[in-house]
């Protein structure tokens, strides 16, 4: 792939990896990062890299038609926290032995040395994201957490070891995470978004591994799609009004799934949002503009003034006359 990792495919000859987008995996790119692909007769396959400050990461693809073992080898020591978003990975490391990751499982490697062979099977696809973490980094996050204090030794004495020792899924919060980082363009402008996201899930993943009660979280990352897609309706026809099965209609899922994937996302309940959003925007009319309320309240969704001014003061303290009054007042005395 790149000077510290070999990629190879026993049975299908070298492997042409170059910079080109698949098309049958446009849709997964992430604008900004470093690409490495390649076509052959097993599918294909996208792999990109950001690379920020000692810490980096990469977003694998594998659309597979035929099946296929891929050995990766890095001579590099690495810190790897593996997570799995789609598909199942069964693995062949050299000094850990075979391990299988299901659909938002994920593990915590150190190799001083990789030597790994990936098993994908034919007519699937796959996906998975590697973040590499620096050692110094990766030892003050572990000191929180004793229960690893076997792996942070291992990590230390460059000895090949991985967490959990029980099987652990990514909960609702962590696949969040993850959705924003893939579909967040990278930019020397933006780095400190994607680094806090790779900081922060660190600590998350951990917490999760040590968990007493482990269970699988089955938010899966198609699901996450399917929430946003949700929000991006509603924020879209704010004025409008959709019933919660018209609007799960319209993402391809059941209302109830799209209830509880909502509230369990963002906190609160489709129509608790959908509230807020628009009384938000007709705060920001009655302050930066001069329409007339009745206006501003049908904007908003509502077709009654009244209706609208009782739901304003009840978010906001004030009737939507008194606030427009009140900010006006105090922009005049502050210019």
């Amino acid at each position: 792939m790149n000077n510290n990792f070999i990629i190879t495919a026993p049975g299908f000859g070298p492997l042409k990896i170059t910079a080109t987008i698949p098309a049958a995996l446009y849709d997964y790119v992430i604008p900004g990062s470093t690409i490495f692909s390649a076509e052959t007769d097993f599918g294909r396959f996208l792999m990109q890299l950001v690379e920020l400050d000692g810490f980096s990461w990469i977003y694998s693809v594998f659309d597979i038609e035929k099946d296929v073992a891929l050995f990766i080898a890095s001579p590099a020591g690495l810190l790897v926290g593996h997570i799995v978003l789609n598909g199942n990975f069964e693995h062949s490391i050299k000094g850990i032995g075979n391990i299988v990751f299901t659909e938002n499982e994920f593990g915590i490697f150190c190799f001083p040395g990789l030597n790994s062979t990936t098993f994908l099977g034919k007519n699937k696809r796959y996906a998975a994201i590697d973040i590499c973490y620096p050692v110094e980094f990766t030892l003050r996050i572990l000191s929180s957490f004793p229960v690893f204090d076997a792996f942070a030794g291992d990590i230390m004495h460059a000895k090949t070891s991985f967490i959990p020792v029980q099987r652990a899924y990514a909960n609702a919060l962590i696949m969040e995470q993850l959705h924003h980082l893939i579909h967040s363009p990278f930019s020397p402008a933006v780095r400190s978004f994607h680094l806090n996201i790779i900081r922060n899930l660190l600590p998350a993943i951990l917490t999760e591994a040590s968990s007493t009660n482990p269970r699988r979280d089955t938010f899966r990352l198609q699901q996450l799609e399917i929430i946003y897609a949700a929000k991006e309706f509603i924020d879209a026809h704010l004025s409008e009004h959709f019933s919660i099965l018209e609007i799960a209609r319209k993402v391809g899922t059941n209302k109830q799934d799209l209830k509880k994937g909502f509230k369990k996302i963002f906190g609160k309940g489709l129509f608790e949002y959908l509230l807020t959003e628009r009384l938000t925007i007709a705060r920001i009319n009655l302050e930066e503009t001069f329409k007339p309320i009745k206006d501003i309240a049908r904007k908003a969704g509502y077709k009654s003034p009244g209706n609208f001014s009782t739901a304003f003061k009840k978010k906001f303290g004030k009737s939507p006359l008194a606030w427009r009054q009140h900010y006006k007042t105090k922009k005049n005395h502050s210019l």
